[in-house]
């Protein structure tokens, strides 16, 4: 059976997201939005947003990356990677959790994706997917490229009005 939660979540993916617009809502210096050129010419990369329910509270997972990682050292990211050659997004994206957080690819159901971004310090064209788990899952970090893997509760997101 699927959780209202993640029933009503699904549903709002398949229509119209905000996309480009709330992106540059959120973003520290909207004047350096990239053009849509440089966003075509990024290195392909995704990342999962993935949902478990606990105690009756949903949480999702992010990493403190490591040192050794050639971009973006000691930031806090979702699991996710660059597209290998072949490979659908998704597919990345599955894997990369797979990689990082240990987290089995076989307990992933992937529900929707966000609207792609750019990234230009590091030149990566990421592609958000959201997915979820029945339960919370097992993680086994993978230290050369995450140094901690730590959970965050929606509800803690959540601005009460």
């Amino acid at each position: 059976m699927i959780p209202l939660f993640i029933e009503a979540l699904t549903k709002r993916l398949r229509r119209d997201l905000p996309g480009k617009s709330a992106q540059r809502k959120m973003m520290i210096t909207p004047n350096r939005f990239p053009k849509e050129n440089q966003e075509n010419e990024g290195i392909p990369a995704s990342i999962l947003l993935l949902l478990y329910p606990l105690e009756g509270k949903w949480f999702f997972f992010l990493t403190k990356r490591s040192q050794n990682v050639e971009h973006h050292k000691g930031q806090i990211s979702f699991p996710g990677g660059v597209v290998e050659k072949n490979e659908s997004k998704m597919n990345a994206a599955i894997r990369e959790t797979n990689e990082e957080i240990g987290v089995d690819k076989d307990v992933i159901k992937i529900i929707g994706s966000l609207t792609p971004f750019y990234i230009p310090v590091s030149n990566f064209h990421i592609s958000p997917y959201v997915g979820w788990t029945e339960e919370k899952p097992h993680t086994k970090v993978q230290d050369a490229e995450v140094k901690r893997v730590f959970s965050v509760s929606i509800n803690e997101l959540v601005l009460e009005k």
